[in-house]
């Protein structure tokens, strides 16, 4: 479907439209206040198929895209042509997908606590702040199917009293985080996304890979007799890098493994094969999907909410795994400065002096190329002419040599 714009004849532009099918005659786009950000946003609104939000996709600036748009069938003679009819070629590939979305986000702005949300308000004054900020929200609110709908949002997120017959509504932050970890557990149920999954999932729970026993288990061994292993296994990994980057579960294990067997080898603490850094608990993956999802939809919260919601109980475990990883990377990293600080400096200043000879061949290679640039073209042929036993052309402009007279 193509939309074409607001303005006059000559500056129509059609706009590629993804929407559902079967839509109600009285379907719409209008205009609505974006729930986060306030700004002034379009929705599609559907009384049998309820509110969807618009999420463009566009193509790379560094490769422009254009679509073409062609009738099925040629227009019928009787018809006036129009681009649409007979083709038109997008001046870029721009797609506006319309995807449902739960109506809950368009009310919450009204229960903020910069909208007197301590009180409780009847479900007309609700919905009349609303009209204030979106005025074609009155547009929804006009079909009754659509306001049961938001009345039963509302009450699902709201503390409720009854004044006479008229219910009374009041924000309630314990019902509207269960509510929204009822879409958290929807969204890990279907799987995050697979760079969500690495960034935030797995990297947080992973540990260095020195770390004994995956940093659990105690202490580091920092005793005299210890450090030519530690030494040997920090120079020949990374010596100039104080903070690893984590590894898959597989080469995690494989190189914890050499360092516990090396400290065998030299009868020290460091025995125990440590696990893979990913050997956390499936609860506390579990968990931290379940956090990164709920921190996602906070991101969708109008500004003011997300300071005052409180998180739910069942992460206070994650919470203190994840403080105990810290703490066990800490002492990791501390022992790994006192015992090869002095080999680290080592390293650090060959790279420094590397990169100084690096540097200064570079200068060096591009003054070349400079004067190379400036010779002319009949200079550069004769370079290449053979002048062994020849002259040079000093030798006949030079001084002349000083003669004696005979007496």
């Amino acid at each position: 479907m193509t939309a074409k714009g607001d303005c006059g004849e000559s500056s129509l532009v059609p706009q590629t439209l993804i929407i559902p099918k079967d839509l109600s005659p009285s379907a719409r786009i209008i205009t609505l206040r974006h729930p986060r950000t306030s700004t002034l946003c379009r929705y599609l609104f559907c009384p049998d198929r309820g509110i969807h939000e618009f999420t463009t996709i566009t193509a790379a600036k560094s490769s422009p895209r254009s679509l073409l748009f062609a009738a099925s069938t040629p227009p019928k003679p009787s018809e006036s042509p129009s681009p649409l009819t007979t083709g038109y070629v997008t001046a870029n590939a721009a797609l506006y997908i319309a995807s449902r979305m739960d109506p809950l986000f368009l009310v919450l702005p009204a229960l903020s606590p910069t909208k007197a949300s301590s009180l409780y308000r009847s479900v007309s004054d609700h919905f009349d702040t609303l009209v204030e900020s979106s005025p074609q929200m009155s547009f929804i609110l006009d079909h009754q199917k659509t306001r049961e709908m938001l009345e039963a949002r509302l009450a699902a997120v709201c503390d409720v009293v009854h004044a006479g017959d008229e219910p009374m509504y009041r924000l309630s932050p314990v019902k509207l985080v269960q509510e929204l970890m009822g879409k958290a557990r929807r969204m890990v149920e279907h799987g995050l996304p697979a760079e969500i999954e690495d960034k935030f999932v797995r990297r947080a729970l992973d540990l260095p890979v020195g770390c004994v026993g995956g940093g659990l288990d105690g202490p580091v061994d920092v005793s005299p007799e210890a450090e030519p292993a530690i030494h040997h296994e920090v120079t020949e990994e990374e010596p100039d890098l104080p903070d690893p980057p984590p590894l898959p579960s597989t080469e995690s294990q494989t190189s914890s493994t050499s360092i516990s067997t090396d400290a065998s080898a030299i009868s020290t603490p460091l025995t125990t094969p440590s696990p893979p850094p990913s050997a956390a608990s499936s609860k506390h993956v579990e968990l931290l999907r379940l956090q990164t999802a709920l921190h996602f939809i906070f991101s969708q919260l109008p500004t003011a909410l997300p300071s005052t919601l409180p998180l739910p109980d069942v992460f206070d475990p994650l919470t203190a795994h994840l403080a105990h990883l810290d703490s066990a990377r800490k002492d990791y990293f501390a022992a790994r400065s006192l015992t090869s600080s002095f080999t680290r400096k080592r390293a650090l200043n060959d790279v420094e002096v590397a990169e100084e000879r690096a540097e200064k061949k570079r200068k060096k290679d591009d003054e070349e190329k400079r004067k190379r640039a400036m010779l002319s073209s009949g200079v550069r042929q004769l370079r290449k002419v053979d002048v062994s036993g020849m002259k040079k052309m000093s030798d006949f402009f030079g001084a002349k040599p000083s003669t004696k007279k005979k007496a």
